[in-house]
């Protein structure tokens, strides 16, 4: 295929990325995670590496990644961190292909990202309007990430509209210059966007659009078309001002006013950023130099959250999260790309006296969205990523030479890595085919030809292990939830399902260490688990002294007195627990009545019940340390 040729069709398919990814958002790494991967991975096999000239920017990137992958090796869950290894990459292989491309393709693919940020910012605010109203035109999509509604407590359609307001409002100096009608349009499209900002009740992303517009001020005022612009600057201004004044000061019912706006509302008590921050301070001192693994943060933000669920899956800023994820070396690196590629387009673009303003635009996209990470988790969306290493790689300096500049070693590599990636990114969307094909015709063949092709996928193991689980199939539940625990051993839900499901075919022992594991790595907010234990000993309790096996009773209640005295002293009385060996004994038909009574799932949420952390870490130990017993009380018992 001619060089051009094939640098076409790499416009093609990056154009179709760009333009379609913002609706395949999806946190479970489903099919817009895997088209990402793929088309990555065509791109960059028919990318002439011989040609590419890796520059300063190239080479931190590169470092990044070597970095990110020893982290992978060391990570506390392998398949997560390798998952989001994979993301990195594809986003290397996109930034550089797009550095090599001819200015005259350059410039076709800058229209297009153009048109596809506009665009998509206008449709996920009209969506994200017609929640408010109350008339929504999508499906609720729950807490999945997506651009248009509140995903994990936050409304994310601020991250696009800081790519598109910046850029809108250049491009509408720059027509209102060349006195071109699109000016008109693109007002209102403004217009518009405010609108739809305001809904969002980001309160970061007004202060990082009110930063915005006092650079757009300082950069026109030589331009003719400064005294539009102080227009739009004292009248915009001041309302986004006033606006964030207001919500400050009334933050706590701001609710009240428009009960819709919950949807995208989250009050300020509820912001725990700074307990973020000691965290990841805390897990950058666990492992200073390659981290504790990308993807993990969530792992140690349950782990050692102040308060029950309060965790966040990606820590509320970037370049912390990676600090912590890949330590002092890929924390730092990444930042220097950021910041040695913003300095690089400021020096090109800011201080040029040509103004370009469509270049203008897309650079303060570009530097809202850097400076929006500080407080946001803008990046952890596969399109926002996208949007901002894709106008990085217009901006920058191109790195394509004419005659070939690589060895053979380094180009062969890389295409040993496309062809993985295609390979990988095919298995896995036909492995998401399947599993839809097989939820929706209850076919055991397609879920198996499923996990067999999705083999390295945590989320795919265990979405299969709950559709057995919901249809009762114990055997098929609980292998898949076993596979998914083996590729994601730090995931709490494997565990609490793997040990329902042990309780329920009455396996105590091993139900017992599965809720043990569940609690130990969440332990603020599933203590619920811990009594659930002590509950289903309780139950055996119970079947002893129905069958007068008043020996293995007294064993089952002695070893729930000495790992659970608080919730014995609950169930039995503080002033009987020394004499209770004889009511046992004496007084079998009362004791099972009340076992009964406390074993009613619903009791413990309704009660007052609730163990310190210091409790809850005790527990944990004892249960490590006599859970065998329970083996000895039923091999006796049988």
């Amino acid at each position: 295929m001619p060089n051009f040729s094939r640098k076409y069709l790499n416009i093609i398919l990056l154009s179709l990325l760009i333009i379609f990814l913002p609706w395949l958002e999806n946190d479970q790494k489903s099919i817009g995670y895997f088209l990402l991967v793929l088309v990555s991975g065509i791109i960059s096999l028919i990318t002439d590496w011989k040609k590419i000239r890796l520059d300063i920017i190239n080479l931190l990137f590169l470092l990044f990644l070597f970095v990110s992958s020893v982290s992978t090796v060391l990570s506390l869950s392998k398949a997560r961190s390798f998952f989001e290894l994979l993301r990195y990459l594809s986003y290397f292989l996109i930034f550089v292909n797009i550095r090599t491309l001819p200015l005259t393709l350059k410039i076709k693919l800058k229209k297009i990202y153009i048109f596809s940020i506009i665009i998509n910012s206008i449709l996920l605010s009209v969506i994200a309007w017609s929640f408010v109203m109350g008339r929504p035109l999508l499906f609720n999509p729950g807490s999945g990430m997506n651009l248009y509604y509140k995903s994990f407590g936050h409304n994310k359609l601020v991250d696009i509209l800081l790519f598109s307001i910046p850029i809108v409002v250049m491009l509408f100096i720059k027509y209102k210059l060349e006195k071109h009608i699109l000016y008109r349009i693109l007002s209102v499209i403004f217009i518009f966007l405010i609108s739809a900002l305001l809904i969002t009740v980001s309160k970061s992303g007004y202060m990082i659009v009110i930063t915005m517009f006092i650079l757009i001020g300082l950069y026109v005022q030589k331009l003719e078309i400064k005294k539009y612009f102080s227009y739009i600057s004292f009248i915009i201004l001041p309302v986004f001002l006033l606006y964030f004044l207001s919500i400050i000061s009334s933050y706590s019912n701001i609710s009240d006013w428009y009960p819709l706006l919950k949807i995208f509302y989250k009050p300020m008590y509820l912001d725990y950023r700074w307990d973020y921050m000691r965290i990841s301070v805390k897990g950058l001192s666990y492992s200073p130099l390659f981290g504790m693994g990308l993807d993990n943060y969530r792992i140690i933000n349950k782990l050692w959250q102040e308060k029950p669920y309060s965790w966040s899956t990606y820590g509320e800023n970037h370049y912390l999260l990676l600090l912590t994820e890949t330590g002092i070396f890929g924390g730092v690196i990444f930042s220097l790309i950021i910041i040695l590629s913003l300095y690089t387009l400021f020096q090109t673009y800011v201080l040029d006296k040509r103004y370009k303003l469509e270049e203008i635009g897309i650079l303060l996209a570009l530097l809202a969205s850097a400076l929006h990470v500080f407080f946001s988790v803008d990046w952890q969306f596969l399109s926002i990523f996208l949007f901002f290493w894709t106008g990085l790689a217009l901006l920058l300096p191109g790195t394509d030479i004419e005659q070939n500049g690589q060895n053979q070693i380094f180009v062969n590599s890389f295409r040993i890595i496309s062809i993985l990636l295609i390979v990988f990114g095919v298995t896995n969307l036909a492995s998401y085919y399947f599993y839809t094909f097989g939820i929706r015709s209850n076919s055991n063949i397609s879920l198996t030809a499923s996990s067999k092709l999705g083999w390295m996928d945590f989320r795919r193991q265990m979405d299969i292990g709950r559709y057995y689980f919901l249809k009762k199939d114990d055997t098929n539940a609980f292998d898949y939830y076993t596979k998914s625990a083996r590729l994601d051993p730090y995931n709490s839900s494997n565990y609490y399902f793997l040990g329902l499901i042990n309780f329920q075919n009455e396996d105590i022992y091993n139900g017992t260490i599965n809720y043990q594991k569940a609690v130990s790595l969440n332990p603020k907010e599933l203590q619920l688990y811990l009594w659930e234990i002590f509950r289903n000993i309780l139950k055996e309790t119970g079947k002893s002294v129905d069958e007068e096996d008043i020996d293995t009773a007294i064993k089952y209640f002695r070893w729930n007195r000495n790992v659970f005295p608080k919730f014995t002293e609950t169930v039995y009385g503080k002033d009987k627990l020394n004499i209770i060996d004889e009511d046992l004994v004496s007084n079998k038909i009362d004791i099972s009545l009340k076992i009964k009574h406390f074993t009613d799932v619903s009791y413990y949420m309704n009660s007052p019940i609730r163990l310190s952390d210091e409790e809850i870490q005790l527990i944990l130990k004892k249960i490590k340390i006599n859970g065998k017993e329970i083996i000895d009380i039923i091999s006796k018992k049988s």
